[in-house]
């Protein structure tokens, strides 16, 4: 990721195939849910929806995905439910950080590093 966990933010999403791509967080709501947005199909954008609600061992994290574009009436029905499927350890690793991140947090940048020595 290329900065906070907050809307806006970009980084680069890589697949077990070896495919990498752009990937943009929207909606975040911090503690909750966000979505991720990406163009992993040609004319195709995809929309990962994804929630986490708190559990006793931790949370559940739950997720859809959306198309839109010209091709999605068709890579939709064909794909839909293993692109999905092949995303989930992306997910949880996005929504891992975001827990992981007091509120307050989620919206500060990093501090910058200090040479001390």
């Amino acid at each position: 990721m290329n900065g906070a966990f907050i809307n806006g933010t970009t980084g680069v999403m890589y697949t077990p195939a070896g495919q990498e791509h752009q990937i943009r967080l929207s909606n975040v709501q911090p503690g909750q849910s966000f979505d991720l947005d990406t163009q992993a199909i040609p004319l195709t954008q995809f929309r990962f929806h994804c929630e986490v609600v708190p559990a006793a061992s931790g949370s559940t994290i739950s997720q859809s995905l959306s198309m839109s574009g010209p091709l999605a009436f068709f890579f939709s029905p064909m794909a839909g439910d293993r692109i999905a499927a092949s995303f989930e350890a992306l997910l949880k690793g996005l929504s891992d950080k975001g827990e992981s991140l007091e509120v307050d947090e989620v919206a500060k940048p990093a501090p910058a590093a200090h040479d001390h020595g």
